[in-house]
């Protein structure tokens, strides 16, 4: 009896797992993933009432089940949009037509969803923020500074005067050389354009150029800094930081050792850096430096540049290659 009884209660426990087994086994035979990874492209960075076609791409059915795309663009256009139904023909790209909003300035969100029947959904998202020169930086005020007008484009200046040279109170932003901040054609009158040191010394206006070593002097001198023996400025780099705003968001974070004033009217910024690659211009340090071309070579592969850094009082002076390190470029002349 107690043999029988064992036997019992252990084909009773097979019998109650059979199902789970099934029912698991079936689930994974009906539920495929997409092979690929959905992509589409679009700017980091755009401007108010600009327009863009995102065609998705990337992603298959391994046994040719039709597929479809859905797009969400947050906060703005929360409405799903289906761009490609499951039904439609191949031909049918399922390119999504972004409206980029003409009153506010926002990172919105922007979601491409692939679906096929008996497949898991996949997805991919990118953020977007929308800039406009005259607005997206703010805290800002230059009333009081003088200006120049670039002969070549039209664009205007402010320049503070600090010994005896001009200086131009924001990066410059010609269009003929360098790249824009993430390649994107919106950042190129917020942040500047990026040029490799090549390109740096062509692209001033006439009459103004790089700062060498001695207008890095005369800035040390006006606000007592010291010049250390590898051309860096102990102690200004405050004087010459501003505490402006992106979008509302701050730029510069606090860092207890370094008390922004902008004493100099030099208004920098973190606006980073970057390297040349076989893809184009890649960006890195901003929200944490500010770095700008000298005049002053090293050797014949690299030159000089300075530059700020969040947590530290001092100018620093590094060097970098010439045609492949991107810097913004502040320009100088002297005053009459």
């Amino acid at each position: 009896m107690k043999i029988r009884t064992v036997l019992n209660i252990f084909a009773l426990v097979l019998i109650m797992l059979t199902p789970v087994s099934c029912k698991k086994d079936k689930k994974t035979e009906y539920s495929e993933s997409f092979s690929g990874s959905l992509k589409f492209d679009v700017p980091l960075y755009v401007s108010p009432g600009d327009v863009y076609e995102l065609v998705p791409s990337g992603v298959r059915t391994d046994d040719n089940t039709p597929w479809g795309y859905i797009w969400t663009a947050t906060p703005y256009h929360t409405e799903r949009d289906t761009t490609r139904h499951a039904s439609d023909p191949s031909t049918v790209t399922g390119a999504y037509t972004l409206y980029v909003p003409s009153d506010t300035l926002c990172t919105m969100k922007v979601t491409c969803y692939a679906y096929a029947e008996g497949y898991y959904n996949t997805s991919r998202s990118t953020d977007v923020v929308i800039v406009d020169p005259e607005k997206t930086l703010s805290n800002l005020t230059k009333a009081d500074l003088q200006e120049f007008t670039d002969s070549r484009d039209g664009k205007k200046y402010k320049y503070n005067t600090v010994g005896a040279y001009d200086w131009m109170a924001s990066n410059l932003a010609y269009e003929e050389a360098g790249s824009p901040f993430y390649n994107c054609d919106a950042m190129t009158d917020v942040y500047g354009m990026y040029y490799t040191y090549e390109e740096a010394v062509n692209a001033c206006p006439e009459g103004w150029s790089l700062p060498d070593s001695d207008a890095w002097k005369e800035m040390a001198n006006a606000f007592e800094g010291v010049v250390d023996d590898s051309g860096s400025i102990l102690g200004i780099a405050g004087d010459l930081m501003v505490d402006g705003y992106f979008n509302g968001q701050r730029l510069w974070a606090y860092w207890p050792d370094v008390k922004i004033t902008n004493k100099a009217l030099f208004y920098s910024l973190p606006t980073g850096y970057g390297q040349v690659t076989s893809k184009g211009s890649e960006f890195s340090g901003s929200g944490n430096y500010a770095a700008y071309w000298t005049a002053d070579i090293q050797d014949e592969e690299d030159a000089f540049y300075m530059y700020i850094y969040l947590k530290n009082p001092d100018v620093y002076r590094g060097s970098a290659d010439r045609t492949h390190f991107v810097a913004p470029v502040r320009c100088v002349r002297k005053s009459e």
